[in-house]
């Protein structure tokens, strides 16, 4: 166990995190004040907060932070007029809603299309639900989960919250930021008024969505998506809405000439099927990256591959000439590399089957005279490779692609299959005639994004270094070639020089990483999904897509590795192929640090009991001399290599996994690295998970509080401006659970849990009834770990401070003291105390301080097992 606490001081320039995050929610409030229920455009807005607060700043700083607002709070949208803020609009509204018994029966309703308008307002988190007196019941949450084949915005509530209207219709109604639901026996009927309102707010959300995206393909028609036409009718004329009951939005809707279907609105009469092949056009531009005039092309083609595969032949035409027609014009569009590319991901999207593809490549051959073009060529050879034919793939594309070759999936699948064989020089030329290398020096300048040049880069990073940096001759001109042949050495492989295996060690293991990240990015993508969810922590799941450990778990626990050998085999040079066989038979294994010497380990396999060195390493501050670690370093030669690296694991893991190894079963293995990175439940003294809320009241007379707050039992601070809520405990001190502060006219609490955040909700609604709720921001430990910036402590905690030093070393001796009575799983349940009153578990205490840094002497927030050995005379 490692315990530290960071103290850093910060620069003069700095801010810390708290005062960012403070003046953000100062810029959020000043925008709420400014906005009311009203529409602003933003350069408005901004001016009215810089005139109101000359702290802000100008009015061109005050727009570029809430540019940034904007993008991250929900609870404001954007419409015709500017930006209005969705609670202070949607106040005073009722909209009706249908509660379906099943989804009541699992506690949620369903967000669109009747509760539209408030769905990006409640996926901000924090939205009460209240009675008809405004007394609070709980909160309200959404969800994205899957029903139907389709994921499904839905809103949930407390337990039990839809027992009185499953079934049935529900009023909904917006009462002080907060909604209300309750039984409607008839659901209202469209006015004339809010019908006209709609038309035109569908009208508006048209026009404007027209300018804001003037660059993108015309649609079929008039259509939008969302809450767009109900918000704008809302701002031309909100008091028609307010204190009158609004029909279901598909009547409205119905009534207003207009037709809702899965979440899109659009005029009555409206074409469908062209809208669904807009749409299908546009998936096509943006996700290829490919002009309109490409994407008909390629469209045309993906349209004559489903017929050809359902019809044979005639799927090209109904006769010989029609169908010599359209195989020279697919052959034609082929030649633009763009086009090619897409058409394989989108073969390999639909799930097209690879036979299908070669089938449709041979009919385009047999058709077309008297040679085939580079693209229909370059296609075929993908389909052999992919299919198992490597060798007369390489062959076919070897002999295509010339000097001259401009197609550039063509060049980069031949540069591929040269790296393969080891002929680096011949990918590094062939990459560089077709303009490649270039290109990827100025992707990296100008930071822009092409697949293609992408993969440039990634081969050029695999043999770039071989190739500009070739290998001496291994004997003079005329003597006997070392290979053994009798010839002479200028007549057998002068010139054909290899580096040695050592060397190209690396290489192989990116050769096996590039025919994994072409054949099976999902593996990886699976892996890292199944180790962490990303809907609990995208950034752990974004930094285990990247990490070698898991792609090294793909590769081998996967079996994608075997496949590599399998296909590769053919092209592979004779020792790689020796060696990547052998790395086929090595397992993960758990090691203990034996010896650290520079950039060399010396490691026990846990499991066997042998001993390796591992050379070429970059050793951290985590490499050390008795900790447990856990890779697959692989043999080169009589060392090994750690091309994925190491994971420190505790030493009570080791048992379990060596099971999991040996179960060779990969789910195990990524349940297994699963709980290794996942971070362990944190809670507070009651048992809660943590949470941090930070809770806002505006009270109309701060004079008030003090007296309020007391006569509810909380205690007050020494400044006057604060209280606390405590929790009683056997022992003095007592835990304090909740933190109250009086900022102006504002009450703000801080508490750790959701729990406690419903308490003191209920605590300031008895107590002080007239303060009315603002917001409930709630932030996960993670984010604020993450957010945390020890260096923008902004020269509040100085850790050379003589006196926080030497807090530091009594928080620090006091841990150390309890930690040897706690119960430490590593040694199987005992205490450290206990534990070194027997040979075993003196040497588990050993090996355990062992495992522990050394802090440095400026270093007072680490435990210092030195200090723990003294105590325990060891």
């Amino acid at each position: 166990m490692h315990f530290a606490i960071p103290l850093t001081r910060a620069g003069p320039d700095r801010v810390s995190h708290d005062q960012a995050m403070r003046g953000d929610q100062d810029l959020r409030e000043a925008m709420i004040a400014v906005l009311d229920a009203a529409a602003m455009d933003k350069d408005s807005i901004a001016r009215a907060i810089a005139d109101r607060d000359a702290t802000a700043g100008s009015p061109e700083s005050v727009r570029h932070r809430m540019d940034r607002e904007l993008q991250f709070d929900p609870r404001f949208a954007e419409v015709a007029d500017g930006v209005v803020f969705v609670p202070a609009l949607l106040e005073g509204t009722t909209w009706t809603a249908w509660v379906d018994a099943d989804d009541a029966k699992e506690g949620f309703v369903r967000t669109h299309p009747q509760l539209s308008p408030l769905g990006w307002w409640l996926v901000e988190g924090g939205v009460d639900l209240v009675d008809q007196s405004g007394e609070r019941l709980g909160a309200l949450v959404t969800d994205g989960i899957w029903l139907d084949d389709v994921d499904t915005d839905v809103v949930f509530g407390p337990e039990g919250w839809l027992d009185d209207i499953a079934g049935g219709w529900a009023s909904v109604s917006v009462i002080d930021g907060a909604l209300s639901w309750s039984p409607c026996a008839n659901p209202p009927t469209s006015s004339e008024r809010h019908v006209a309102l709609t038309r035109d707010g569908f009208r508006r959300t048209i026009e404007h969505e027209d300018r804001t995206f003037g660059d993108r393909e015309p649609p079929p028609g008039r259509f939008t998506s969302g809450s767009g036409p109900m918000l704008e009718a809302l701002v031309q004329d909100r008091e028609a809405f307010v204190g009158t009951p609004i029909a279901p939005l598909t009547e409205l809707y119905r009534a207003a000439g207009l037709v809702e279907r899965s979440g899109i609105i659009a005029e009555a009469g409206f074409d469908w099927a062209a809208l669904r092949a807009w749409r299908a056009g546009n998936r096509l531009r943006v996700m290829n990256r490919i002009t309109p005039q490409q994407v008909e092309q390629l469209t045309l083609v993906l349209d004559t591959l489903d017929s050809f595969v359902d019809e044979g032949p005639p799927g090209f035409g109904a006769n010989d000439q029609e169908r010599d027609d359209a195989a020279a014009r697919f052959a034609a569009g082929f030649e633009d590399g763009e086009i090619a590319e897409a058409f394989w991901k989108e073969c390999r999207r639909r799930d097209i089957s690879l036979q299908a593809v070669a089938t449709f490549a041979d009919e385009l051959t047999s058709r077309i005279t008297p040679a085939t073009p580079i693209g229909v060529t370059w296609l075929r050879s993908r389909c052999l490779d992919w299919t198992g034919d490597t060798l007369p793939a390489s062959r076919l594309l070897a002999e295509a692609v010339t000097g001259s070759c401009t197609h550039l999936p063509a060049v980069l699948d031949a540069a591929a299959f040269a790296s393969d064989r080891g002929d680096a020089s011949g990918g590094y030329a062939l990459l560089d005639r077709a303009g490649l290398v270039d290109r990827v020096r100025d992707e990296y300048e100008e930071d822009d994004d092409d697949d293609l040049v992408d993969r440039a880069a990634m081969l050029l990073d695999e043999f770039a270094g071989f190739a500009l940096h070739r290998p001496g001759p291994a004997a003079r001109r005329n003597d006997p070639c070392p290979c053994g042949s009798g010839r002479k050495y200028k007549a057998c492989h002068l010139g054909q020089e290899r580096h040695p295996l050592a060397d190209r060690s690396s290489w192989l293991f990116e050769k096996a990483k590039r025919f994994l990240e072409s054949r099976h990015p999902e593996s990886v993508s699976w892996l890292a999904e199944a180790m962490a969810d990303p809907s609990d922590s995208i950034r752990l799941y974004e930094e285990l897509l990247e990490a070698p450990f898991v792609l090294d778990v793909a590769l081998h626990e996967d079996g994608i590795f075997e496949e590599f050998l399998a296909s590769r085999h053919e092209l592979l040079p004779d020792d790689e192929v020796l060696l990547a066989s052998q790395w086929a038979l090595v397992d993960r294994a758990a090691f203990e640090i034996l010896r650290v010497d520079g950039d060399r380990l010396e490691l026990l396999n846990i499991g066997t009991g042998d001993t390796i060195t591992v050379v070429n390493t970059h050793p951290s501050e985590r490499t050390r001399v008795g900790a447990i670690m856990l890779g697959r370093p692989l043999p080169v030669g009589d060392t090994y290599r750690a091309f994925s690296g190491f994971i420190e694991i505790s030493r009570e893991a080791v048992p379990d996994l060596l099971d999991t190894i040996a179960s060779q079963d990969v789910d195990l293995l990524a349940e297994f690295l699963g709980r290794l990175f996942r971070p362990p439940r944190t809670s507070n003294t009651d048992g809660d998970d943590l949470e941090l809320h930070t809770i806002r009241w505006h009270v109309g007379d701060p004079g008030g509080v003090d007296a309020a707050l007391r006569d509810a039992g909380l205690h007050p601070g020494d400044d006057g401006s604060s209280w606390h809520i405590t929790q009683p405990k056997p022992e003095p001190p007592d835990t304090i659970v909740a933190v109250l502060t009086l900022d102006g006219d504002q009450l703000v609490a801080e508490v750790n849990s959701r729990e406690r955040a419903d308490m003191v909700r209920i605590t300031i609604a008895t107590a002080l009834s007239s303060a009315a709720f603002i917001e409930d921001d709630v932030r996960s430990l993670d984010d604020a770990l993450a957010d945390h910036d020890p260096e923008a402590l902004n020269g509040m905690v100085d850790p050379n401070d003589p006196a926080v030093r030497e807090l530091m070393t009594q928080v620090i001796a006091d841990y150390e003291r309890r930690w040897l009575d706690e119960s430490i799983p590593a040694l199987g349940g005992r205490t450290p105390r206990d534990a070194v009153t027997d040979p075993i578990g003196r040497e588990q205490v050993e090996q355990l301080l062992a495992s522990f840094p050394v802090p440095g002497s400026s270093d007072a927030g680490a435990m210092n097992p030195d200090r723990i050995r003294e105590v325990l005379e060891l």
